[in-house]
Order: structure tokens, then sequence, then C-alpha cells
């Protein structure tokens, strides 16, 4: 089943929407822009249980998939353009098929990839992963987070680059700057209300050019189907949040907003659920595996600390004086390892932390 349209050099021509195939449903592909980055915008109809590919040829003989989304495309770019010549799209419906666990484009606040369904009472943020493949600026890859909790178990089962390697590889090549091949991070949406914004978040070891991210960023940002009077706001990690303190207006005139974790934060937060019993031990976070290495912070304490790196050493428990996100690295092994992790909201409280 597939739909064409031709760019060429003197106007858009549609030739021929909708070839009926098997099913009794035609797909129909439709386009709109350019858009303000010159580029064209694509939405597919068709069957919603099937997986929408969305193709593009400069011959019509040769053809390479784009993008690919469950149940229809709605608004994506063509993130190669504006480039020279002719090009040709088509969209090809078909089932899903085992390695259509990561897609192109989700669903605003409510897809299957998410890692919880969206309830009106959930108190937790939902999100859904990503990663961008560097060599390949034209997709993201967005993971099925129920399925895959990590980044790491998702790009060595699917994507080529990363196919054979080690957490310890993938990391290396990912959450450093040093022979980086790709970007991890994350989509989340807010608790409770009606998704009417979502949050983009990149995960590293240390500090990401603030130009980088923002390209990231747009990256992210022009693939999602963002409602009318909706927006995506950045919220940086704990690796990148003084580079985004620091660069508030340079980003706020590329139109990216910055918010913290707190501004979702509807109350005293448990990231991780469990017991703990050991000694309150105080470190910053910048001194964590410092302490760790030396012995002043053991695997049988609790971490009390200011905020939460992506790693973080084995122990028993951890108190933070800032807020996370329950899609972290640290968060998801502590519920991996049963070992409690959680923030409080009253001021008070967390002021006396340092001195217990």
């Amino acid at each position: 089943m597939t739909a064409r349209l031709r760019l060429g050099w003197i106007g858009w021509a549609i030739c021929g929407l909708g070839a009926w195939g098997l099913q009794a449903q035609p797909a129909q592909l439709m386009w709109s822009g350019p858009d303000e980055n010159g580029r064209l915008r694509f939405t597919s109809s068709g069957p919603s249980n099937q997986v929408h590919r969305l193709e593009v040829s400069t011959d019509l003989r040769q053809w390479q998939e784009l993008a690919r989304a469950m149940g229809g495309l709605t608004g994506y770019p063509d993130l190669n353009l504006p480039a020279e010549g002719p090009r040709f799209y088509r969209v090809r419906v078909t089932a899903p098929g085992p390695a259509d666990d990561g897609l192109n484009q989700v669903r605003w606040g409510d897809d299957p990839f998410l890692s919880e369904p969206w309830s009106p009472w959930s108190l937790k943020p939902r999100w859904v992963k990503f990663t961008l493949v560097l060599a390949q600026p034209d997709r993201v890859w967005f993971q099925d987070s129920r399925k895959y909790p990590f980044h790491y178990d998702y790009a060595v089962a699917r994507l080529a680059p990363f196919r054979g390697m080690s957490r310890e590889e993938f990391d290396a090549v990912t959450l450093r700057r040093e022979g980086q091949l790709a970007v991890v991070g994350a989509v989340l949406w807010p608790p409770m209300a009606e998704p009417g914004e979502a949050a983009i978040q990149f995960a590293g070891q240390e500090p990401f050019p603030i130009e980088q991210v923002a390209e990231w960023f747009e990256r992210v940002r022009s693939v999602l189907p963002v409602p009318p009077g909706a927006r995506v706001v950045y919220m940086p990690a704990f690796e990148q949040a003084d580079v985004a303190r620091e660069n508030l207006a340079w980003l706020a005139a590329r139109g990216i907003e910055v918010r913290g974790p707190e501004a979702w934060a509807v109350g005293d937060e448990c990231y991780a659920p469990g017991w703990a019993l050991g000694r309150l031990k105080w470190v910053p976070a910048g001194e964590i595996a410092t302490a760790y290495a030396e012995g002043r912070l053991r695997p049988e304490d609790i971490l009390a600390t200011d905020a939460v790196p992506a790693e973080v050493p084995p122990v028993a428990g951890v108190v933070s004086l800032s807020p996370a996100t329950p899609n972290s690295h640290m968060a998801i092994l502590a519920r991996s390892f049963g070992s409690p992790f959680g923030w409080m909201a009253e001021a008070d409280r967390r002021a006396a932390i340092p001195g217990l």
C-alpha cells in the first residue's frame, strides 16, 4: 500500500495519493510546508494498528526509509531538506515486526512506548527514551521504554553501530564527548494534568557544549507532534544544569525554555521505593566518586547529597536535596537494586539533612 508525492524544481505535484493494497483502507500521504526551516512535513493516514514507513527516492527506483511510526505520521519533517534535485515520497503500511520496537515518532503524551500508560491520576512523569546516532542526523530513535528500560538494551539489539558492545563500551561512546557516536535522552510528560507540556532531557557524564545541546533539542522537538497550544521545554540533567543556567538568555533567543524537575513536583518524590538501615552520610554530588574511592562513603551507607549525577556507586539508599526525574539512570538502577531513592518537597526538612 503506497502513496507518492513528487517534489520538483518548479513546484509540488501529488502523483497518486492512496494506492490500494490488501487492507480495506487506503494509505494516504499529505504534505505541508516548507516550514520556517525550509522542510516539508508529512502526515499519513491509514490502518492504526500498522507501521507507516515514509520512504524517499530521487529516481523512483531506489527507495530509502526516512521514518517509521505506528498508526501514522503527524507533521513529520524531512530533516534532509532543503536539498537539491527532485525528491519523491511514498508511505508503505506494514504489519508490526519484532524490530519495530523502535520508531521515529511517538504520539503526544499517550503512546505504547511510554514508560507507563497515561492517567489523569498519575503522580509520576512518564517518558520515552531516545537515541540520536550522530552519523544519522535525519532520524531520532524512540525505544519501547517498557520493553527496554535502559538505552543500552535497545541500542545493542537494534542499532547497527552498537551491536556487540558491552555496557561500558556503549557508555563510553554516548555519555562522553571524546569518541562520541550517539547522544541518549528522554522526552518526559508531566504527571496528572492533560499533557500541555513536554520536556527533553539528555544524559551524559560531562557537560556538553550548549550549541550542541540546542541542535539536539531542536532535532528532537521537530519530530514531536506537538498539539496547538502545547510547548516543549528543556529539562537539563545534573551534568548539563550549570551550562544551561549560564546560557539561559542564549537558549531563550533560540526559542528554548529551561525548566527544572521541581516545576513538576507535586510533593515528596519516591523515585525508587524500599527500606534501608545505615549511616546517613552527607557528600556533595561532585565528591561522590572520590568519597567512595577513599572509603568515606561505603556501600552500606545512605547517601545524602545536593544533587544526583547519572552515575552513583552502590549504596544502601539515596536522599537528594534536588529533585530528579524517575527516568534518570540513577532512579532506574535504584529500582533495579531495590535501593530507596527520594526527595523531600518541604524546604525546612531538606535544609536539616546536611547536619543530621
